[in-house]
């Protein structure tokens, strides 16, 4: 409980309070990266060329898989376009960009960091 509660405040604050953008961009952030771990193949780093390839994906399918009304995600794509996060396919898809990587890097490392912290006490408890 502790752990989820200390997830969802820092989720807020680093969104400034928009969960539903920080919910959309993570869906986003899910579906393209999909590709690079499967239960069958194993992690798979890079394409044949040494570049990722994400995976598209577009504003219907954000809204089917999260249940959010189809009108707030393109609201939300337009923030996270505007922002520099994500960017917009020709085809109307959107990917993540390598800006989130850098304005996550310390929200990522404190996340790490709590995780592995939680994985030791529940360790712990176990144990006894």
């Amino acid at each position: 409980l502790r752990f989820m509660t200390s997830r969802l405040r820092a989720m807020y604050q680093a969104y400034d309070g928009d969960l539903t953008l920080c919910l959309v961009l993570g869906e986003i952030a899910s579906r393209n990266t999909e590709r690079f771990y499967d239960e069958r193949r194993g992690y798979q780093p890079s394409s044949s060329n040494g570049q990722r390839q994400y995976l598209p994906c577009n504003a219907l399918s954000i809204s089917d898989v999260t249940g959010i009304p189809r009108e707030t995600v393109r609201r939300k794509l337009a923030k996270l376009v505007d922002l520099g996060w994500i960017e917009k396919t020709p085809d109307d898809m959107y990917v993540i960009t390598d800006r989130i990587g850098t304005v996550f890097a310390a929200f990522d490392d404190s996340q790490t960091y709590d995780l592995m912290r939680t994985s030791e006490q529940i360790k712990n408890v176990l144990q006894s």
